[in-house]
């Protein structure tokens, strides 16, 4: 699953991802433009719930790369 999510600082995308990944089980999740980083990424990132996590840190309020994966299913 790949989310343009344009800001994932906003307080109804936990939520809503959340949702989507119970509802469509992917394997590996990549969310784009997060224009958030840091502690604050740090923190929605473990609220996502993969065990796998690789993270290209927003620049300013632009850019940002997440990508998860189930690791007891995919190799990454």
């Amino acid at each position: 699953m790949i989310w343009n999510v344009q800001g994932a600082g906003n307080t109804s995308f936990l939520n809503t991802l959340k949702e989507l990944i119970h509802k469509y089980d992917p394997k590996i999740v990549a969310l784009v433009e997060t224009k958030i980083n840091g502690r604050q990424a740090e923190e929605v990132c473990t609220k996502i719930g993969f065990e796998g996590q690789f993270r290209v840190e927003a620049q300013g309020f632009s850019g940002g790369t997440w990508i998860f994966w189930r690791a007891q299913s995919v190799q990454v």
